[in-house]
């Protein structure tokens, strides 16, 4: 499978029909139980061809007269929600993954990679760098709120630990609006450093 999704041309019936090819009688689950399935290597060329297109973020352009509306690649969202459905994606998709999704703004896929286990911060923070930038709070609260195994829920209550650092948090504090670092000192009890303020 892993193989099929480096081709420009695997979309989402081809997916199914390489499952109705290898779905064997005895094993129905084999295909879409996670827990028994070797880890998919996603290509990072399906995420690049992810689109803003039905997130919070989309901003439709009008094409220009006469400019021909042409598909130039197959539409890949429903292809990705469903691979995150019935496969268990390696490390690197999920961080590949996560990236792209902060990066068109669809929350509900931000959540579903870190329900899978992807994770935040990253080693360079870039998720949460990209929240602060925007000053959107809501993709900071998904970032930081979403559970591990129920994806679009997070835990009730206070949380009582976080894996943020004070490094992260300095980081968005150059370009945080007031609000998140309210959130950030009443949900989180952490408070940009002297340093950094001074910085500013």
């Amino acid at each position: 499978m892993g193989d099929c999704l480096r081709h420009p041309i695997c979309t989402l019936p081809v997916v199914h029909a390489i499952e109705e090819l290898f779905h064997h009688p005895e094993l129905p689950e084999l295909l879409t139980a996670k827990q028994i399935m070797r880890e998919l290597h996603v290509p990072v060329r399906l995420f690049r061809s992810l689109k803003s297109t039905g997130t919070r973020n989309n901003h439709q352009q009008t094409p220009s007269h006469g400019t021909p509306i042409i598909a130039t690649q197959p539409p890949v969202l429903p292809l990705v929600k469903y691979l995150l459905r019935h496969y268990r994606f390696d490390r690197k998709g999920l961080r590949q993954g996560l990236r792209y999704a902060v990066l068109v703004g669809n929350l509900e896929l931000v959540s579903n990679f870190i329900g899978d286990g992807a994770q935040v911060p990253s080693d360079d923070s870039y998720e949460l760098e990209v929240a602060a930038r925007r000053n959107d709070l809501d993709l900071l609260k998904v970032l930081l709120e979403t559970g591990r195994g129920d994806p679009l829920e997070p835990p009730p209550g206070p949380p009582t630990t976080t894996m943020l650092q004070q490094s992260d948090l300095d980081l968005m504090a150059k370009w945080a609006s007031h609000e998140m670092l309210q959130y950030l000192e009443e949900r989180w009890n952490l408070r940009p450093s002297l340093k950094s303020i001074l910085s500013l």
